[in-house]
């Protein structure tokens, strides 16, 4: 495995699900890491297992739909390290609703939270990503950036909307030497899908392992390749068009 001893890492979500599952994939390869949730449940107990992986580890409790939490969370993280080389953007939220259902006040959270939060911490962020020219951004988004899904107007739009916003990135950073990239996955079995999507069977569903192996994977490749968008898909599931 690609070691990146001495880096420092910034996770969102990170206390449970897929951002557990990055946070141990990132300990094993040596990054310091600053984990951050809504909540301090799940949180202590992801720190725990990163430390007990030999990672120096802080957590930063923080709401990503108040506007001042990116800020917050980038420089708590550079006062606990001096310096952030990375940065997951894993925190989201689902709603399966109607569109006729569905209000602006659940819209307006969403869009806070998936769309709005990895800007601002992106633009939080920039100056410590730039300052040793090896910066990562990695964004997870969804098979609902990639396609439709019936009852989730508002989820789709956010995460079509964070694809967007990683292309250009992906574009204006190189020159400074970040790299960008993102990550759609179909169902997983996390706590959020599983509860809004009853429909799904738990054994069709991909493991946090298998998205948390994709970021070792798009952190492993060499400076003269990369990955702009990855999608991974249940095998159940039709292929993801573009």
């Amino acid at each position: 495995m690609t070691h990146r001893t001495g880096q420092t890492a910034l996770i969102t979500g990170a206390g449970r699900g897929i951002g557990r599952a990055i946070t141990m994939a990132l300990a094993r390869m040596g990054l310091r890491l600053a984990l951050t949730a809504r909540t301090s449940d799940g949180l202590s107990k992801t720190a725990a297992l990163a430390r007990a992986e030999g990672a120096e580890v802080i957590t930063l409790t923080a709401d990503l739909a108040n506007p001042a939490a990116p800020e917050t969370l980038v420089a708590g993280t550079v006062k606990a390290f001096g310096a952030l080389d990375m940065l997951v953007n894993n925190a989201g939220v689902l709603l399966v609703k109607p569109f006729a259902e569905t209000t602006m006040a659940e819209y307006d959270h969403l869009m806070a939270v998936n769309l709005r939060a990895p800007f601002a911490l992106a633009k939080a962020a920039l100056p410590y990503l730039m300052a040793n020219g090896t910066g990562t951004i990695i964004n997870i988004a969804s098979a609902a950036g990639k396609r439709f899904y019936t009852n989730q107007s508002a989820y789709c739009a956010s995460k079509h909307g964070l694809l967007g916003m990683n292309k250009v990135l992906a574009a204006e950073l190189r020159p400074l030497g970040i790299s960008v990239h993102a990550i759609c996955p179909g169902g997983v079995a996390t706590e959020m899908t599983t509860s809004q999507r009853p429909d799904w069977q738990p054994e069709s569903l991909m493991a946090p392992d298998d998205i948390a192996a994709a970021v070792v994977y798009l952190l492993s490749l060499s400076p003269r390749a990369t990955v702009d968008e990855l999608p991974i898909r249940r095998v159940a599931a039709d292929p993801l068009w573009g």
